[in-house]
Order: C-alpha cells, then structure tokens, then sequence
C-alpha cells in the first residue's frame, strides 16, 4: 500500500478537474446530438449528427471562423513586429526609460472588459476623441458602428494597444540573452544594422518569437469580451468573430443543441492550432 501512496494523494485534485472539465465537456459533447431550442416549445430530441452537418455547410459558422483567423494573423503580425521594435527601444538606455517601461506595461493590468469598454467610449463616433480629432484637424471621418472595415482595423488596433507589451517583453528577454561578444564581433566585422537583425537578432530569438506567436494565437483566436463590448459583433457581422457568433447563436437565439456542437469544433480547432505552435516553439527549442 505504501508505494500508491504518492497516488492517492492526487485524487481530490484528479476530482475536482474531472468535475471542473471533464463533467461539462461530456454533457456539452451530449447536447451536440440533441435538437434542443430553450425559448421553442418542442420537447429534446436526439438527432445524431445533424448538428455537425449543418455546421459544415453554415455560412454564418464558416464567415466568422475565417474573420476570426484573420483578425488573429494580422493581429500577430502586427504584434510581432510592433513588439520586436519596442524590444529594442527598451534596450537603450535613454532619459526618461524607467517611466516609459512602466506606462508601457500598464494595459496589461486591465481587464478586458474594461479595455472593450474604454475604447468604445473613444472611438464611438460623437462620443470619443479619436474621431473627433481625426475628423475636425485631418478631414477624416472614423465610423466605428457604420463602416465594417473600420470596425475590423479598430478591434486590431484595441487589441495590439493591449498586448504589444506582453509581446514586447518576451521578445526583450531573448534580446537580452544574446551573447554582448557576439555583437561586438559583427560591429568589428562591419556589419549593417539590417545584416545584424536579420542574420544575428532574428535566428537567436526565433523561440521567443514563436512563442508569442504560440500565446497570442490562443487568445487572439478566441477573443471575446473586448469585441463584445466594442462593436457586439457589428456593424453587420464585420466583427463577429467565433466566439461572438457562438455567444449570440447560444444565449440569443438559445439553440443549445446547434451551440454545443460549434463548441465542440471550437475547442478542437484551439487544441490542433496549439498543438502545431506548440510543436514548432520545441522544434526551435532543441
């Protein structure tokens, strides 16, 4: 008995994880073979796997899946080399750095909530600053509720204004870790700042690189709170993203049976898109 010991001691947690995770992921796993709509007076039925037929050839489905994969690519990008920027002024030492390092950590301490929130109070048109300066010194007018590809390039700009610091301090940590002789050697040799970054900085830093691709990636694909209190998904769609479309489809429309079953192919898309970052940052890693 005394070598399970070590066993035994795992299972509360064990417990409370099946309980926690596992127990609503079976019961959602259910309801995707269920036609069940709370607000219809039709009793639960069981349908096998017509949930998931539909799915495949539902344009409201497919429209969001690829508006949600490319607000993430071109959130990344931005980010990546937004942050790959700022890396680089944090490492000079210049007047004034302490206090720019701090202001630039700072929305990493809001809650998403509050950033959805406060930049719609910003750029709301009649509301917030933005559009009135742009409008009344540029001539330019900024439609956060009537232009669809405004709505899209703001929830981009909401959220690398939110994470650019996160990805600014990975990359700074790798930057850091280089080798001072190295550097030292290319500028004895000559070398160009471009020939620097592309053929010293970038190779060295590629794990940390991919690994803001790996975090961003999660979180940039199933974006929620932000878009939610931003736009809600509009204007027409042009920001429903999977995770709103999957929220409206639930607890608007309250169709569960449909819902649970795009939860389900949510959840495997997230778990193959981390798994293949995840592959490519310990590829790089060994």
């Amino acid at each position: 008995m005394a070598k399970f010991r070590p066993w035994y001691l795992l299972i509360p947690a064990v417990g409370l994880l099946a309980f926690i995770d596992l127990a609503p992921f079976f019961y959602t796993l259910y309801l995707s073979f269920q036609r069940w709509i709370m607000i219809s007076p039709n009793p639960v039925t069981y349908i096998g796997f017509d949930n998931y037929q539909f799915l495949v050839n539902d344009a409201e489905f497919l429209n969001a899946f690829v508006r949600g994969v490319n607000f993430a690519v071109i959130s990344i990008i931005i980010q990546l080399v937004a942050g790959l920027g700022t890396a680089f002024i944090m490492c000079r030492k210049f007047r004034g750095a302490a206090l720019f390092k701090v202001i630039l950590v700072l929305p990493l301490a809001i809650a998403p909530v509050a950033i959805g929130s406060m930049w719609r109070l910003m750029m709301f048109p009649g509301v917030g600053p933005i559009p009135y300066y742009l409008e009344h010194y540029l001539g330019f007018e900024w439609n956060l509720t009537g232009n669809s590809e405004m709505a899209f390039a703001t929830t981009i700009l909401m959220d690398t204004w939110h994470w650019l610091p996160l990805a600014a301090l990975i990359l700074l940590s790798g930057i850091a870790g280089i080798s001072p002789s190295i550097l030292e050697s290319a500028m004895l040799d000559g070398v160009s700042s471009w020939q620097k970054l592309r053929f010293i900085y970038l190779p060295l830093i590629r794990f940390e690189m991919l690994f803001v691709v790996l975090l961003r990636g999660m979180d940039a694909f199933r974006i929620f709170d932000e878009i939610w209190m931003l736009t809600g998904g509009g204007p027409g769609g042009a920001t429903r993203y999977l995770s709103v479309s999957l929220y409206t489809l639930i607890l608007k429309a309250w169709d569960i049976g449909y819902g649970a079953a795009v939860s389900i192919v949510y959840l495997y898309v997230i778990i193959v898109l981390c798994w293949a970052l995840y592959q490519a940052v310990m590829r790089v890693s060994d």
